[in-house]
């Protein structure tokens, strides 16, 4: 399954294009989401302190 997932033992976010690895979490199937919208996404499961944590430059680079 392919999209962008939340990876919370490195508190940032990924691209799959295939399998994630089952303690990640699919944030969106776009994977050109802006920051804006995964943040949206984000904040419906992860606390305010979490979101704070996570490290959004992923997004930046184009979620290498």
């Amino acid at each position: 399954m392919s999209g962008i997932f939340y990876d919370p033992s490195a508190h940032c976010l990924r691209a799959v294009q295939t399998a994630p690895p089952h303690d990640w979490t699919l944030v969106t199937h776009n994977l050109d989401a802006s920051i804006n919208l995964c943040r949206r996404i984000l904040r419906e499961w992860l606390t305010p302190e979490e979101i704070n944590r996570v490290d959004w430059s992923t997004l930046d680079r184009g979620i290498a």
